[in-house]
Protein backbone atom coordinates (compact mmCIF):
# COMPACT_ATOMS: atom_id res chain seq x y z
CA UNK A 1 0.00 0.00 0.00
CA UNK A 2 1.19 3.50 -0.71
CA UNK A 3 -0.25 6.66 0.91
CA UNK A 4 -0.24 10.05 -0.76
CA UNK A 5 -1.52 13.29 0.77
CA UNK A 6 -3.45 15.75 -1.38
CA UNK A 7 -4.96 19.13 -0.72
CA UNK A 8 -3.17 22.22 -1.92
CA UNK A 9 -1.33 20.38 -4.72
CA UNK A 10 -4.49 18.74 -6.14
CA UNK A 11 -7.60 20.50 -4.84
CA UNK A 12 -10.72 18.39 -4.42
CA UNK A 13 -13.56 18.92 -6.89
CA UNK A 14 -16.93 18.86 -5.12
CA UNK A 15 -19.00 15.86 -6.19
CA UNK A 16 -22.53 14.74 -5.27
CA UNK A 17 -21.39 13.01 -2.06
CA UNK A 18 -19.54 16.08 -0.78
CA UNK A 19 -22.46 18.31 -1.76
CA UNK A 20 -24.87 16.07 0.15
CA UNK A 21 -22.74 16.36 3.31
CA UNK A 22 -21.88 20.06 2.84
CA UNK A 23 -24.70 21.75 0.85
CA UNK A 24 -22.89 25.11 0.87
CA UNK A 25 -20.35 23.55 -1.52
CA UNK A 26 -21.76 23.28 -5.03
CA UNK A 27 -21.07 20.36 -7.37
CA UNK A 28 -18.10 21.22 -9.58
CA UNK A 29 -16.56 23.75 -7.17
CA UNK A 30 -12.78 23.35 -6.87
CA UNK A 31 -11.52 23.70 -3.30
CA UNK A 32 -8.52 25.93 -3.90
CA UNK A 33 -7.09 28.02 -1.08
CA UNK A 34 -8.50 31.21 -2.63
CA UNK A 35 -11.97 29.65 -3.01
CA UNK A 36 -11.99 28.42 0.59
CA UNK A 37 -10.82 31.81 1.91
CA UNK A 38 -13.84 33.47 0.23
CA UNK A 39 -16.27 31.33 2.25
CA UNK A 40 -17.77 32.58 5.52
CA UNK A 41 -15.50 31.87 8.50
CA UNK A 42 -17.63 29.02 9.87
CA UNK A 43 -17.53 27.16 6.54
CA UNK A 44 -13.81 27.57 5.85
CA UNK A 45 -12.65 24.85 8.27
CA UNK A 46 -15.24 22.40 6.94
CA UNK A 47 -14.05 23.05 3.38
CA UNK A 48 -10.42 22.61 4.48
CA UNK A 49 -11.36 19.25 6.06
CA UNK A 50 -12.95 18.07 2.81
CA UNK A 51 -9.87 19.13 0.85
CA UNK A 52 -7.40 17.70 3.40
CA UNK A 53 -7.24 14.05 2.51
CA UNK A 54 -4.98 11.06 2.11
CA UNK A 55 -5.66 8.50 -0.58
CA UNK A 56 -4.35 4.94 -0.51
CA UNK A 57 -3.47 2.83 -3.50
CA UNK A 58 -3.00 -0.93 -3.34
CA UNK A 59 0.25 -1.77 -5.13
CA UNK A 60 0.01 -5.55 -4.94
CA UNK A 61 -2.54 -8.16 -3.93
CA UNK A 62 -0.30 -11.22 -4.06
CA UNK A 63 1.23 -10.99 -0.55
CA UNK A 64 1.42 -14.34 1.24
CA UNK A 65 2.22 -14.07 4.99
CA UNK A 66 5.03 -16.27 6.30
CA UNK A 67 6.93 -16.68 3.04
Amino acid sequence: MQAKGYGESQPKVVDEDVNAAYPFLKIGDILTESYINQLPTGQQEEAHQVNRRTEFRVLSTDYIPGN
